[in-house]
């Protein structure tokens, strides 16, 4: 099954929908190869269910993408995000939401409409790592949000609790809500 036209255009687009609202033009030269190549390789694996060897090396030697690593280096201001503990989750669902925060805040990221993939993303993790990778009362999760220009694709999944994942969506999707698209976030911190 060959890569959509759709799904490539939608890619584009949010991409140099981005690029403009930032002027930042090195952000489309230093992350859209990767990103292409991502997402090929992506497209593939839901299409066939497998990767070929080199498939396997670009995804295994490729950095984790940090998303829109270079957003921000104009001088574009960025918005700091307070987030909030559940009450009642035990230390180990705190130290899971200290985690997904310090990943957010290592990461450049900006409030992008979330394009959501056709297959569920527990679906092509669990067919990338095995239908026992995500444990039962998790979720899968994309480290870095959709809604915060993270990728759709397997390099940006990782289970997590559930209730510390639906709680810091619910969270993020409120508290960024009135910002247009393009803006920059800067440190997530939570209490």
């Amino acid at each position: 099954m060959a890569l959509g036209a759709m799904e490539i255009m939608r890619f584009f687009y949010v991409n140099f929908q981005i690029l403009f609202q930032t002027a930042d033009i090195s952000l489309l030269l230093s992350n859209i190869v990767l990103r292409v190549c991502l997402l090929v390789i992506s497209q593939r694996e839901s299409a066939y269910g497998t990767l070929n060897e080199a498939e396997l090396e670009v995804v295994n030697n490729v950095k984790r993408p940090q998303q829109l690593e270079n957003v921000g280096e104009s001088g574009t201001d960025s918005v700091d995000i307070e987030l909030k503990y559940k009450d009642g989750w035990t230390a180990a669902q705190k130290a899971e939401a200290d985690a997904k925060v310090k990943a957010l805040s290592d990461a450049t990221t900006v409030k992008t409409p979330a394009n959501r993939g056709g297959t569920s993303a527990s679906s092509r993790y669990k067919s990338a790592y095995g239908k026992s990778s995500v444990p039962s009362g998790y979720d899968v999760d994309h480290t870095i949000d959709l809604q915060l220009g993270g990728a759709d694709d397997i390099l940006n999944m990782n289970p997590l609790d559930m209730s510390v994942n639906r709680s810091l969506g619910v969270q993020i999707k409120n508290t960024i809500k009135d910002y247009p698209d393009g803006t920059v976030f800067g440190q997530f911190t939570i209490k």
